[in-house]
């Protein structure tokens, strides 16, 4: 385990979903969110400043993307994209853009020298809650898309149930009605 991963604390699940997402996810904005997700990971070492900040920011990104991998499996296992998965896909292209606003700032912050990190400090923590607050309003996006999808599953299956059982009480008022005709016809 790295000393970056102990840091963190990231398991090695979380780790080998986002690399073989980055690698071999078949939808490709799942593939740039894992990427990311890695390079923000990356960025970590290089952080001299606010490096607690910058880990919890690290820690949500990559468990924020193997949450949406998880939701989006359906679409990387059949190919087929419902309407809800649409919409989740849209909230995934603005996850990317935030991870890209995070993975940009990242790269700003390594690059500075000494002085600039120690005059800059606190508008970087400001600017990291940010961060966190905008991951936190994606995983809520994702939470709540969820959660409406799971709803219309459970409606579809008890309309389904619903369906067959008038079927099976047409099929069983049939059979009466023949049976009922068979004895009188052959009495």
């Amino acid at each position: 385990m790295s000393a970056v991963n102990a840091g963190l604390d990231i398991s090695s699940i979380v780790l080998t979903t986002l690399q073989e997402a980055a690698r071999h996810g078949p939808v490709p904005c799942l593939r740039e969110a894992a990427s990311l997700a890695l390079l923000i990971l990356d960025m970590i070492i290089t952080t001299k400043r606010n490096k607690k900040k910058f880990c919890e920011i690290a820690r949500d990104v990559c468990e924020l993307v193997c949450i949406v991998i998880e939701a989006l499996k359906p679409i990387q296992v059949t190919g087929e994209q419902t309407h809800e998965d649409s919409v989740l896909l849209h909230n995934v292209r603005q996850l990317v853009d935030t991870l890209t606003s995070i993975e940009t700032f990242s790269k700003i912050d390594a690059a500075r020298n000494t002085l600039l990190r120690f005059i800059r400090h606190r508008s970087d923590l400001k600017k990291i809650e940010d961060y966190k607050r905008q991951l936190q309003r994606c995983l809520d996006i994702f939470g709540l898309q969820s959660d409406i999808s799971i709803r219309e599953n459970l409606s579809r299956i008890i309309q389904n149930q619903e369906e067959a059982r008038e079927e099976r009480n047409i099929e069983v008022a049939h059979s009466n009605v023949t049976y009922n005709f068979y004895v009188i016809y052959f009495s």
